[in-house]
């Protein structure tokens, strides 16, 4: 089984913390360039923006609060299985918004598998650290 020290529970989670923090501000500051390169559809309602601009707080929200754990020592597995429930859930949107073939593309080539990922290594890093 492969197995990480606290120092690399740490670091992983800083990067993914990192990511995510860079994904929400993204989301913030380019939101239609950023639903493009997702392949969501970039025409977006008022109310769509809305909803993204919600996603974008919550994703830098949350990896901040992450950074700032592994900057006092290590973050708590009950925020690591947080940031795997909402990875989780957004998967399950992301699945549920797939309406047009034509979009499954690049939706399956680029967005979902990080979708899909991000939650089960959350999980991994909260295990790891509860057997540490």
């Amino acid at each position: 089984m492969l197995t990480a020290s606290p120092d690399q529970i740490r670091r992983l989670a800083g990067i993914l913390a990192a990511g995510r923090v860079a994904i929400g501000a993204g989301v913030l500051l380019a939101q239609r360039k950023i639903v493009g390169i997702m392949g969501l559809d970039a025409g977006l309602t008022p109310s769509g923006r809305v909803i993204l601009g919600f996603f974008g707080v919550r994703q830098v929200a949350l990896g901040i609060s992450v950074l700032e754990q592994t900057r006092a020592g290590y973050p708590t597995t009950s925020m690591l299985r947080l940031n795997a429930f909402c990875d989780a859930a957004d998967c399950a949107v992301l699945v549920g918004s797939v309406k047009h073939r034509d979009r499954l593309g690049r939706l399956l080539t680029v967005s979902l598998p990080i979708a899909a990922m991000a939650p089960l290594v959350w999980l991994w890093l909260a295990r790891q650290l509860d057997e540490a």
